[in-house]
């Protein structure tokens, strides 16, 4: 019985530990599956952050003008586009591409070019274009 113990003892360690081809083929094709599912989902999630950063930023260009139209009203400035987009640049330096159309002294629009892509804020109507 004892060499019997022995002789199976040595045969398992002489045997080469691994996996079998088919075992791998089997996690390769589980793996492409989660990775299949996973992938659309996670590009979503990008498309729906670049969307909140677009209009982020429309937002604080927004802000940024009407803090600049407040502001040449007190200093009694004519209020004109140009006037509007220089003084925005003081409070949003990060925001390019900036394009405001006025109503008066109230802003109509405000525009931002942003990846190559104009998105637009209209405030009369509270709407967003291009996002």
């Amino acid at each position: 019985m004892k060499n019997k113990m022995q002789s199976l003892v040595k045969k398992v360690r002489n045997t080469k530990g691994g996996f079998t081809l088919i075992e791998l083929i089997v996690v390769i094709a589980i793996l492409a599956v989660l990775a299949a599912v996973l992938i659309p989902s996670i590009t979503g999630v990008v498309a729906k952050a670049t969307q909140a950063t677009e209009k982020s930023n429309l937002q604080t260009a927004y802000l940024a003008s009407q803090l600049a139209v407040q502001d040449l009203d007190e200093a009694g400035s004519a209020i004109t586009a140009d006037a509007v987009k220089t003084g925005a640049a003081k409070y949003a330096p990060s925001v390019q591409g900036l394009t405001v159309t006025l109503d008066g002294s109230a802003i109509k629009t405000v525009a931002i070019t942003y990846n190559s892509k104009t998105i637009t804020y209209d405030v009369t109507a509270g709407t967003y274009n291009g996002i």
